[in-house]
């Protein structure tokens, strides 16, 4: 370490600065070799001063004289920072820069053959550029993959409840060489080989009668370890090879209720979670009736970090990706705007 962000000693032990960081969070990361998860974090947080984000910049339209955008539900970020965007009513996928300038569009637009989108849920970006979105097809839901430059490439998963079929695709991930996705109306989360082929599904407990009532969100970290958001409020963490680590974020929450609508991770992993809701989950909350959404921010541990409240009321829909530098590239569709905001620490 430093004299900045702290130093560790050979027995582990963490010696604060003597100046509290800015950001007031500091990510511990260990290398262990020959480990199932080679990678560890351990969080540092400050008590008289809390990690605080505020919005850097934000773009987008008006809701009532659109130019792209319908509904826009899902981002991601490709290696090179630029922003892919999903928007289910405009059944496109859609490629901008930071700055809110449109470069291009992923497949070929609005329609039911391969390579169009009749309502993409969700999309995700691999290790090589190749990408991969849940369509939620009228006629056929499936998983469509592009390659870097947007062509189509193919597609995968059947309709249906069998083995790798699905009914209502949501959140997608890629982990390695494996994709991720949860299906809402099956009640599971699919593991894939690049290819499409089915491997397994992710299950709470060994049992083929345990199912997840409502996964939505879905992210990977580092170690390639999957974390599923239920809608109805709690988060679970698996190995990519099915292995139930624990849970977090449960719901029924004593202290109030809240509705988890997705979910990302950094590469630090830490977890964030798009939450609507009324108090609990270890956040301030202000009761309310309206659709005020939540940015929840956890560890790796599922321990409980910040929470962020995004001022816009009467949300449709919320989504996030973290770069590498730790900001927040938010969806937002409110009353009256839609667009994206980034937040960062101060």
């Amino acid at each position: 370490g430093n004299k900045t962000f702290g130093t560790i000693d050979t027995d582990g032990f963490y010696r604060a600065p003597a100046i509290v960081p800015s950001p007031a969070e500091v990510q511990i990361c260990a290398k262990v070799k020959k480990a199932a998860n080679n990678t560890l974090w351990a969080t540092v947080l400050f008590e008289e001063k809390k990690p605080n984000y505020k919005i850097l910049s934000q773009w987008g339209e008006k809701v009532y004289q659109p130019n792209h955008f319908r509904e826009p539900h899902s981002i991601c970020l490709e290696k090179d920072g630029t922003i892919l965007l999903a928007d289910m009513q405009a059944a496109r996928v859609f490629r901008f820069s930071q700055k809110g300038k449109l470069i291009g569009e992923i497949g070929k637009g609005s329609g039911s053959k391969k390579g169009y989108f009749d309502k993409p849920r969700d999309v995700a970006v691999d290790s090589i550029g190749n990408i991969f979105v849940s369509d939620q097809k009228n006629g056929r839901p499936r998983i469509q993959v592009f390659d870097k430059e947007g062509n189509f490439v193919r597609d995968f998963a059947a309709e249906g409840s069998g083995p790798g079929e699905i009914i209502r695709p949501h959140g997608i991930a890629c982990a390695g060489q494996k994709v991720v996705a949860t299906d809402v109306q099956n009640h599971r989360t699919n593991v894939y080989e690049h290819s499409g082929k089915f491997i397994k599904a992710l299950k709470w407990l060994d049992s083929d009668t345990d199912k997840l009532e409502s996964p939505h969100g879905i992210g990977t970290d580092p170690n390639h370890d999957v974390f599923v958001s239920d809608y109805l409020g709690t988060v679970h963490k698996f190995t990519l090879d099915g292995q139930h680590l624990f849970s977090f974020v449960n719901k029924n929450h004593k202290t109030g209720s809240a509705f988890i609508h997705s979910m990302c991770c950094d590469h630090w992993g830490n977890v964030y979670l798009m939450v609507r809701g009324i108090k609990g989950f270890e956040g301030t909350f202000e009761q309310s009736e309206d659709r005020t959404y939540y940015i929840v921010k956890y560890n790796n541990h599922g321990d409980f970090i910040c929470s962020v409240q995004l001022p816009e009321k009467d949300h449709q829909n919320v989504h996030a990706a973290v770069d590498s530098q730790g900001e927040i590239f938010v969806i937002f569709q409110g009353s009256e705007e839609m667009g994206v905001k980034v937040l960062g620490t101060e």
